[in-house]
């Protein structure tokens, strides 16, 4: 996951973001995923399949996503991660 700080740059306007089967358990990955989320305006698809997200990842997943001015997205998919039913409501309760 450290090439996304350098493609932050490149990506601003980017519309699909697939990530899956990306291991995103550690701190930094989410740190690093919150931050292009932030510095992008554009994106409408952001898919997270399979990248080990707990109930941890996702508020802060949550956190980033309701911060943004990205009003385009329309797609979340946070499928076959190792979350719990709860976790789910509370995330969707923030978005």
């Amino acid at each position: 996951m450290s090439f996304l700080p350098k493609m932050i740059a490149d990506f601003s306007c980017l519309e699909v973001l697939d990530m899956s089967d990306s291991d995103l358990r550690s701190k930094d990955s989410m740190t690093q995923l919150c931050n292009m989320i932030d510095e992008n305006q554009t994106l409408k698809e952001l898919i997270l399949r399979r990248c080990m997200l707990n109930g941890k990842a996702l508020s802060i997943l949550a956190g980033a996503l309701t911060k943004t001015g990205n009003k385009n997205l329309k797609v979340l998919d946070v499928s076959e991660n190792p979350i719990q039913d709860e976790q789910y409501k509370v995330m969707f309760g923030l978005l």
